[in-house]
């Protein structure tokens, strides 16, 4: 498994999925410049209908190259969302068996959501969001995105 994992979605745009930190995913799919969506504010689109409701929107762009990490990717608009919300249950042991991919500083960030997540600071009929369910999400935007092309 990799911190983060790009596809084409099935209407032919950039998906991505992104394990932050703190144990849990975000999904995200870029649209070209030509898309009439391009740039608009992601909390305008209230009829756009996924986990948690959007909560990203931005060009990629350098230095950082997000959501993606890769340049090649530079100008698609990406809209996200995340499974960090009181329903969702955060997962950081994913991020603790996956060392490499994290700095010293988002593997401090995990130690300490586990603590919470062990101090039962959670809603107790939060679920965690697993990739799977992420990745149809992102399908969801994507076919949602598609018909407003």
């Amino acid at each position: 498994m990799k911190r983060t994992t790009i596809f084409k979605t099935n209407e032919g745009y950039v998906g991505a999925i992104v394990l932050q930190p703190e144990g849990f995913y975000c999904g995200y799919v870029g649209i070209p410049h030509h898309h009439r969506l391009y740039g608009f504010d992601y909390s305008t689109l209230t009829d756009i209908d996924v986990h948690g409701d959007l909560t990203y929107g931005r060009v990629q762009s350098k230095p950082y190259h997000y959501p993606t990490k890769d340049e090649k990717y530079d100008g698609l608009f990406f809209f996200g969302f995340d499974a960090h919300h009181f329903t969702d249950k955060i997962h950081p042991e994913l991020v603790l068996g996956m060392k490499e991919e994290f700095s010293q500083h988002e593997l401090n960030l995990a130690k300490m959501a586990l603590e919470i997540a062990y101090a039962n600071l959670e809603d107790e009929n939060a679920t965690f969001k697993t990739f799977d369910f992420i990745k149809e999400q992102v399908e969801s935007l994507s076919r949602q995105l598609k018909e407003r092309e």
